[in-house]
């Protein structure tokens, strides 16, 4: 029990481990205001397209957009991060630059298929904002270098 309201037991909730992708673009205040509404969303447009496209090639779900920014799952990490690397490579044909958020951890997903817990937060990147990194990388907790040999920012 926290406070008055009751803790439900892990079997009350669907709990599974999963690989969280955050992804959002660098920059896109100052590329809206540059650009205009009109040809902002087209470009959001065309970055969620791409971002899409590398999340079905690589099993991933989307969870949800916010704006520039979007929320997927994976059941591996090795899969979001070689999402991550394709739509990162592919936004720079646009010339856009996306950073993105990995985490591995046990995640809940209610009747409604939205997903939470401290791995989401912890993939977004805590209580230090969304993605506090740069242009072109790739965020990842410890848990997720179980993929050898890739280029990743790990935090100490």
């Amino acid at each position: 029990m926290v406070g008055d309201v009751p803790t439900p037991s892990i079997g009350d909730r669907g709990r599974r481990l999963a690989a969280v992708w955050f992804c959002d673009v660098v920059g896109s205040t100052e590329i809206a205001a540059e650009l205009g509404d009109r040809r902002f969303r087209w470009l959001i447009a065309r970055y969620l397209a791409v971002a899409r496209s590398a999340l079905r090639r690589h099993g991933g779900r989307e969870i949800d957009t916010a704006g520039d920014g979007m929320f997927a799952i994976f059941d591996a990490p090795a899969t979001a991060l070689r999402a991550g690397f394709d739509a990162t490579a592919a936004v720079r044909d646009f010339g856009l630059e996306i950073r993105s958020g990995m985490h591995l951890g046990e995640v809940e997903q209610d009747a409604d298929h939205r997903v939470g817990g401290i791995a989401v937060h912890t993939g977004r990147g805590g209580d230090r904002g969304v993605l506090p990194i740069g242009a072109g990388l790739i965020l990842a907790s410890a848990l997720v270098l179980l993929v050898p040999g890739l280029p990743l920012l790990v935090p100490s």
